[in-house]
């Protein structure tokens, strides 16, 4: 007995002795040799700088950043947790419905607690998966500051998102149902079903939906369009048409009266994507969307909905 407490006091003595250089490691590690997260100690730095009083904020890992600056201690916490709090598991299967409840869950969370800064690095997945471009939705950005390691071989940025709450829904349009009027250009068919629009093509087409969103007066709009279904080589844009000349109508086929936004490409093991375009200030009135596509061979796409926000 005695000998096993002796062999157990031993290996306290040794581990109290190595936890401190452990640290030291973890931290060195972080510095030097991973060059993963090389540009992790300038975002943690920046946080302890800028972080106000009362302020939490989310981060990659929340263990990372407090073994570089321990003032972080009890003022981040990791999107693990974000996760967690919505009951959704990181998978490599993870559909954009799973992706979209996450999102939801972190904006409820960000409305109800004080959080200064988000934090969002591709190099980690569970900010990455939620943050990657075609599933920019309800979430509103308005400060990003990039980072960019000096290492070779990584250069991907830390990136530090504000959030506001201020958002209203101006336009709504679901396309299970056949719009009353659309206008269609090229090669194209187009059927409707509880999955949206789905558009199958070839060469160069255009889908043209008249609508009217009063938004001359608005200083910031949020375009989202859900796209649910893509073949690989379907590329194209969103066309959102302005009334320059103030008649209340659309007057012709030339995207300079619009703003044109590209649509992303799919990536190879998704089919959903959804876009996301922030609009400043235009002043003149939308009174029409298109989806102009093209392609060297068949190409199919399916969309669920165009959404306007005021922000």
């Amino acid at each position: 007995m005695k000998d096993h407490l002796e062999i157990l006091l031993v290996l306290l003595a040794l581990a109290s002795s190595l936890l401190p250089a452990m640290w030291d490691e973890a931290v060195n590690f972080t510095y030097g040799s991973s060059y993963i997260m090389s540009n992790y100690p300038e975002a943690a730095r920046w946080l302890v700088h800028n972080l106000g009083d009362n302020e939490l904020a989310i981060v990659p890992s929340s263990v990372v950043f407090e073994a570089l600056e321990p003032e972080l201690k009890g003022r981040i916490i990791p999107f693990s947790d974000i996760w967690k709090g919505a009951g959704v598991f990181l998978a490599a299967d993870n559909t954009i419905g799973h992706i979209l409840a996450v999102r939801r869950y972190l904006a409820q969370y960000l409305r109800l607690e004080k959080i200064g800064y988000i934090l969002v690095s591709r190099n980690d997945p569970y900010s990455a998966r939620l943050f990657e471009g075609e599933i920019q939705d309800e979430l509103v950005l308005l400060k990003i500051i990039e980072f960019h390691s000096e290492s070779l071989f990584w250069n991907d940025p830390v990136t530090v998102y504000e959030f506001t709450s201020t958002r209203r829904e101006i336009f709504n349009l679901t396309l299970s149902a056949e719009p009353a009027k659309y206008h269609t250009n090229g090669n194209i068919n187009l059927s409707f079903n509880e999955s949206g629009m789905a558009i199958h093509y070839e060469g160069e087409v255009g889908v043209y939906i008249p609508i009217f969103v009063n938004s001359s007066t608005m200083e910031n709009l949020l375009l989202t369009v859900y796209l649910k279904e893509m073949s690989l080589g379907a590329k194209g844009n969103v066309v959102v048409y302005l009334d320059k000349d103030g008649d209340g109508r659309w007057g012709g086929w030339d995207v300079d009266t619009g703003v044109l936004i590209e649509i992303p490409q799919k990536p190879p093991l998704r089919n959903e994507i959804l876009l996301s375009q922030k609009i400043y200030k235009i002043s003149y009135n939308i009174i029409q969307v298109g989806i102009v596509l093209y392609g060297t061979s068949p190409e199919a796409i399916t969309v669920d909905s165009i959404i306007f926000y005021e922000i």
